[in-house]
C-alpha cells in the first residue's frame, strides 16, 4: 500500500516522503494530520522523509557540470568555423550551459534542491557564461593576429572588453542566449523544488 500523509491546512494527500504539502506547501512537521483512533503504524506515520538537499555536493557537481559545459562549448566555437550552417547556432550552446549546471546542481543536491541551491545554479551559470565569453572573445581577438587556434589563448581583461563590442557585431544573440541560460539554471533545480502545480484537487 502506497504511504501517505494528510495535511491538516488544505486537506490534500501527499506523498510520504516529501517534506511539504504539495498544494499549499505547508510543512509536514506542523501541518501533518494524524487520527488518533488510527493504528500508529498506519500511512504516512512511519515514512521517513528523504536527507535534506546538500549544499556543498550541489557546489561541487555545479562546478564540474560548468567546466564540462564551458569545455566543450569552446570546443564546438572552434569545430564550426568553416562551417556556416552549424556555425549559425552553435552561440545556442550558451543555453545549453544553463541546463548542465541546473542538472547538475540538482544531481548533487541529492535529486532535491532547495532555494539557495537554486541562487547556485543561476550564479554558476553566470560565472559560466563569463568564462566562456571571455575565452571566446579571447580566441577571436587572436584570431586577428593570426595566432595558432590549436592553443587556449588568455587575452587581457581589458583588451577583451574593448574588443567585445566587435566580437558581438559578427554574433548579435549572445545577450539573448545568456537570458536563456540563466532562466534555464533557475527553472531546472526551482521545479524540483516547488513541484508541479497542474496535478488535481483532492
Amino acid at each position: 500500500m502506497q504511504q501517505l500523509w494528510n495535511c491538516a491546512k488544505c486537506h490534500s494527500l501527499n506523498e510520504a516522503t516529501t517534506k511539504r504539502c504539495y498544494r499549499c506547501r505547508a510543512e509536514r512537521a506542523t501541518h501533518e494530520y494524524v487520527d488518533p483512533r488510527g493504528s500508529p503504524e498506519g500511512p504516512g506515520v512511519a515514512a521517513d522523509p528523504p536527507r535534506d538537499p546538500s549544499i556543498l555536493g550541489a557546489l561541487i557537481f555545479g562546478v564540474a557540470a560548468a567546466g564540462l559545459a564551458i569545455a566543450a562549448w569552446y570546443w564546438l566555437d572552434g569545430a564550426s568555423r568553416g562551417y556556416p550552417l552549424f556555425g549559425r547556432y552553435y552561440y545556442w550552446l550558451g543555453i545549453i550551459v544553463g541546463v548542465v549546471v541546473g542538472f547538475g546542481t540538482t544531481l548533487g543536491g541529492r535529486g532535491r534542491t532547495s532555494f539557495p541551491i537554486v541562487l547556485l545554479s543561476v550564479g554558476l551559470t553566470f560565472l559560466a557564461l563569463v568564462v566562456g565569453e571571455y575565452l571566446l572573445v579571447s580566441r577571436y581577438l587572436a584570431g586577428q593576429f593570426n595566432a595558432p587556434s590549436s592553443r587556449i589563448i588568455l587575452i587581457q581583461p581589458s583588451d577583451v572588453i574593448a574588443g567585445l563590442p566587435g566580437y558581438l557585431k559578427l554574433t548579435p544573440l549572445p545577450p539573448l542566449t545568456w537570458i536563456g541560460a540563466l532562466l534555464a539554471a533557475f527553472i531546472e533545480p526551482w521545479y524540483r523544488l516547488v513541484g508541479r502545480t497542474d496535478r488535481r484537487d483532492d
